[in-house]
Parts: C-alpha cells; structure tokens; sequence
C-alpha cells in the first residue's frame, strides 16, 4: 500500500518569513533535556532551527585564517575550562583575572618570531601609522571596536 502524502502548510510566527518544511527526527531524552532548557519559554524548536542557522553563519572559528580559528577555539575552550573549574569568566573577578591571563599565554605561544620590523604595510599604514604610536595604543583601539561592537549584540 502506498503512503500518502498529506499537504504540508507553511508555518510562521508572526512577523516571520513561513517555514514551508516540517520535519521528524529522533533525539535523546537528555539531548531533548538540554534543548529545551536553553530554548526557555520558546518552542523547542525555534531553538533546534535557531542553532542550525547559527552552525551555517560565518564566524570566529571559520576565519578565512586557520590561526584565527584556532585562536578562537582555543578562547573558547578556555572559557569552558574555567567555567567548570570555578566560575564563568565575567562572573567574578578571580575568573575574569585567570581568564585574561589564560588568553595571554595563548597568545604568547603563538607570538612571531621577535627578528624582523613592524610590518610598515599593514593595519597601522593603511590607518594612522605614526612613528609615535606604539602597539598598546593600536591594542586599545581594537579593543575600544571589540567592546563597543559586543555592547551593541
């Protein structure tokens, strides 16, 4: 006997574009636990379709630089050893003080060869080289872009 196929109708919520495609899939019961935890008071899956968007939106970790993404995972996996070692990095200023050191010592292991000059055509030429302008007040500026860029999220 042949299954039938019944007429799928374009779901939305409003204001949002219709989701012409409802699918069936099978999770576990934890997996379900932890969905449905983080989705809050929205529907379980509004938070399944959020995430799978979100896999697909270009980020840190997928840089067009490989060290970036590695960089990124690194901060990441950092933040996670922290949190399950004492608290979320921005949640106390012991974790926020281990959490800068940590990122430091990423960062020191990954440091350039000390040989060489100031690349006099990158970011600093293109933007504001000065011969008075040192790499902590470039830093800051990047800095001052980062949390002004996070405070707007």
């Amino acid at each position: 006997m042949a299954r039938s196929r019944r007429q799928i109708t374009p779901i939305a919520a409003p204001g949002a574009e219709a989701l012409p495609l409802h699918m069936t899939f099978r999770i576990s019961p934890e997996l379900r636990e932890r969905l449905a935890a983080a989705a809050g008071d929205r529907p379980i899956g509004e938070e399944i379709r959020r995430r799978l968007e979100a896999s697909f939106a270009p980020s840190a970790a997928g840089s067009d630089d490989p060290k970036t993404g590695e960089l990124a995972a690194a901060i990441v996996k950092a933040a996670n050893q922290l949190r399950s070692l004492n608290a979320p990095w921005h949640a106390d200023t012991f974790s926020h003080a281990a959490f800068k050191h940590a990122i430091g010592k990423v960062l020191d292991a990954e440091q350039p060869p000390r040989e060489g000059k100031v690349n006099p055509e990158g970011l600093g030429a293109r933007l504001f080289w000065k011969d008075d302008v040192t790499p902590a007040e470039v830093g800051n500026m990047v800095a001052a872009i980062v949390i002004s860029d996070l405070r707007k999220e």
